[in-house]
């Protein structure tokens, strides 16, 4: 799948930049894994490819270990403003009713964890976090593979 992102990226003239200990990720299901990674790539491509100058098409992607949790974040840049609907940032697409369903995904496979996932838009960047208690390090949540999270 990232080969696939990283094709997509560079037709769309952005550029990803990656600093990720993907091993950390082990104990997530592969679906699980797919749909986080998937959903927050196509809305950071998304955003960044409609920025006007082509050397701020930015998304950096990483995955490291702070204490015991896996944080996992996801910052692109973007143009215009992003509208909070709730806590979420709400869908920029033209059929909103069609979809915003992402990053709900997001924050539902973080939950799904025991983690949680967080998004903010501050000057020109979206940053999406999600914190997971990796398994044995004392803080752990009931997961139960929820599967065919799709946005």
């Amino acid at each position: 799948m990232l080969a696939a992102k990283l094709t997509e990226a560079a037709e769309q003239g952005v550029e990803i930049t990656t600093v990720a200990q993907g091993q950390l990720l082990d104990f997530m299901e592969p679906l699980d894994l797919s749909a986080l990674f998937g959903n927050a790539l196509d809305n950071a491509l998304r955003a960044a490819s409609q920025v006007r100058a082509a050397d701020q098409r930015l998304v950096r992607v990483g995955v490291m270990r702070r204490d015991g949790f896996a944080v996992i974040s996801s910052e692109n840049t973007f143009e215009g403003s992003i509208d909070i609907d709730g806590d979420l940032p709400r869908s920029t697409k033209h059929d909103r009713a069609e979809h915003g369903y992402g990053l709900r995904n997001i924050r539902q496979i973080a939950e799904d964890y025991g983690g949680v996932a967080t998004f903010s838009a501050e000057n020109g960047w979206f940053t999406l976090t999600a914190v997971l208690p990796l398994p044995g390090s004392g803080e752990h949540g009931s997961h139960s593979s929820v599967g065919g999270h799709q946005g």
